[in-house]
């Protein structure tokens, strides 16, 4: 091939993004006359799409001395020198180009894209009025001149001159784009949707265009007319960055992970520079359970960014997920000292991870002091209740009417109960609100006075007379309590006589029950239910009676089932007495069971609650209950295997007498 036909091979191939490709066939120009213009011009211009522009600069600089009257090369060189920073050089250089073509815009764009870069507002006004006295067109300028003021954080100067480009040429799209994305940055969601619609409406072919109107129907929670839009502007510009990373994103929150991390890696790619591309596709990760390579990429975050809290608080997730707690707790403890005048958003959220990671590791003191945190959580599941007495300090006071309140799950009420006992000997009266499914249950527990329903449709309203309140879950925190001073009671929960209904036949087997799923509602529910073709291998062929302890689901064939009977905890409790062991996820039903003092056995998750404690097969909390650790995350089929072995070697020791 002759130098023209390589020429136009190489422009073919850039202009399919076809990059490595396009560059082999500059070279092979290069090879032939090495500093022939063209060439180093394309090289140039690829290096700028890779975001190289120190390479860029080069090639620029030696094609404006091979053809110095060129102006589009020395206005690209400008270019690339104002990306490096490099004001002076790039001004000199937009100045010979616009000398070389006074009436051409691209020159009197740069020049003034430098000044404004400087801040120097006056010069840059004063150039649009030199350009406009050349003959250039204004109104791309003024675009420019908004850019530079908004960047500045100069908004109501940066609007006036969109609405001066505007006004001067009504049809001048990137005017209309800019000041939608000043009115989205604003909040000022109608008129950024309008001007967004009207930026696409002038070139429906402008990928950028339909980036911002993705964003504002973001914004507008508009998903699906979001995702649309993001599509169209991948579809019309596959290597947009900006294009790619915002389709990711709307996947992600869609749910649509799989999908979301292909479009965030290219992205990715394209732009490693870019943090907020790092951050989401951080995200699909954590989400798609892959934390090594989340961890990775909220590490790039932070070490660029150091006082970003919620990059460093989900590198402390991720790390947790991973079982690497004591790097875990240092990363959730640097996202915590961030100063509130760096980052004041996030600081509950570090300060709840941290808990997690404190209690895992038994630092109760620390753990359950941050575990207030939960309180400042925007999406906590028990808001606070704005009562109208104060909150109990845990001061000991005999004459004190203390209501306790249940909050967050059903689980966590009943292994809290256990500390009613504790409190009671601290004040006069106890009453204990509780929700619906509670409430009979609650009634045979040692130290309460009094047991109410709760009833949250006012959540101010105190359901009783009484001193002071305090919600369940503090009670640790408040009754001082380390780990070496839980009470262990081995039963403190009472099953009431089942009803006919809910009498179990008569078995020559020993009768366990299971549970294998746990509220959906949840949001940790997919780390600690088990899919049941992987749970089934426990009910069948180990010896035993199995039964569905399972709410809400019809139990699968060769299960017994009573549940359609049960209405609350108590007849569950009512059942559960009837059974010689029960086996499951980490629910509630586990923990009654093991609040009863029955035997029971619970497979948790790599990375389990922070109840369970971070090694070990027993509870500090409940003596009769037994735990099954995941080695590796998401691995149930092993530690199914082994409750199997286990229960299989229980139903043999049963039979010989060796078990009571």
């Amino acid at each position: 091939m002759n130098i023209t036909e390589l020429l136009a091979e190489a422009d073919a191939r850039a202009a399919k993004g076809q990059i490595p490709l396009a560059e082999a066939f500059y070279r092979q120009v290069l090879d032939q006359i090495p500093l022939h213009p063209v060439a180093l011009f394309g090289l140039g211009r690829l290096a700028l799409e890779r975001a190289d522009p120190a390479q860029a600069e080069a090639f620029f600089a030696g094609a404006v001395r091979g053809m110095p009257a060129h102006p589009a090369y020395r206005v690209y060189h400008g270019m690339a020198l104002r990306q490096l920073d490099l004001l002076d050089q790039a001004i000199i250089t937009f100045q010979a180009a616009i000398r070389l073509v006074p009436d051409a815009v691209q020159p009197w764009l740069g020049l003034i894209d430098c000044l404004l870069a400087r801040q120097d507002w006056p010069q840059a006004r004063a150039m649009i009025g030199q350009a406009q006295q050349q003959g250039v067109t204004v109104a791309p300028l003024l675009t420019v001149l908004g850019q530079g003021l908004a960047r500045a954080g100069l908004t109501g100067e940066a609007g006036q001159a969109y609405g001066e480009a505007i006004s001067m040429a009504p049809a001048e799209q990137p005017a209309w784009l800019a000041r939608a994305s000043l009115y989205l940055k604003n909040r000022q969601l109608d008129e950024a949707l309008r001007d967004a619609r009207q930026a696409v409406a002038l070139d429906g072919g402008d990928a950028r265009a339909l980036v911002v109107l993705a964003a504002v129907l973001r914004a507008h929670q508009d998903l699906a007319g979001a995702i649309a839009a993001a599509r169209q502007a991948v579809l019309l510009s596959p290597r947009l960055v900006d294009a790619c990373a915002e389709l990711g994103t709307l996947l992600h929150q869609a749910g649509e992970d799989a999908e979301g991390v292909t479009h965030l890696l290219a992205a990715h790619h394209m732009a490693p520079h870019r943090l907020d591309i790092a951050y989401n596709l951080a995200a699909c990760f954590m989400a798609a359970e892959d934390y090594p390579q989340a961890g990775q990429l909220y590490r790039q975050c932070v070490e660029a960014k150091p006082d970003w809290r919620d990059a460093c608080t989900n590198l402390g997730v991720a790390l947790l997920r991973q079982g690497r707690l004591s790097e875990a707790e240092c990363l959730l403890q640097q996202a915590v000292a961030i100063p509130e005048d760096a980052d004041a958003a996030g600081k509950p959220e570090a300060r709840y991870n941290l808990a997690w990671v404190q209690l895992l590791q038994g630092n109760f003191r620390a753990g359950w002091q941050n575990y207030e945190a939960r309180w400042d959580l925007p999406d906590f599941s028990s808001p606070r209740r704005p009562l109208p007495v104060p909150r109990w300090s845990g001061e000991a006071d005999p004459a004190l009417h203390l209501l306790l309140h249940a909050e967050q799950g059903l689980g966590d009420s009943i292994q809290m109960m256990q500390l009613v006992a504790l409190v009671r000997q601290r004040v006069g009266r106890v009453t204990l609100e509780v929700p619906p499914a509670l409430y009979r249950l609650a009634l045979s527990l040692a130290g309460v006075d009094q047991v109410v329903v709760a009833d949250l449709s006012d959540p101010a309203r105190l359901p009783v007379p009484c001193d002071a309140h305090a919600p369940l879950m503090s009670l640790p925190l408040l009754s001082g309590l380390g780990l070496s001073d839980l009470p262990r009671a081995t039963a403190y929960l009472n099953a009431p006589a089942p009803t006919s209904a809910l009498c179990l036949p008569d078995s020559p087997l020993p009768r366990v029950g299971f549970v294998w799923a746990g509220s959906p509602d949840n949001k940790i529910d997919r780390y600690r239910t088990i899919p049941w073709p992987l749970f089934a291998p426990l009910t069948a062929g180990t010896g035993c009676a199995p039964w569905s302890l399972q709410w809400g689901q019809q139990p699968p064939e060769g299960i017994n089932c009573c549940m359609a009977a049960v209405k609350d905890m108590a007849d569950t409790a009512s059942v559960i007495a009837q059974l010689d062991l029960v086996i499951g996820v980490d629910t509630a039903v586990l923990h009654l069971a093991a609040a009863m003092g029955r035997p029971a056995w619970m497979l948790i998750p790599f990375a389990p609650d922070y109840r369970w404690l971070d090694t070990g097969d027993g509870s500090p909390w409940y003596p009769s209950l037994r735990l099954f650790r995941q080695h590796r995350s998401g691995a149930w089929a092993e530690v199914v295997a082994e409750v199997r072995h286990a229960l299989s070697g229980w139903v043999s020791e049963r039979g010989s007498g060796r078990i009571g």
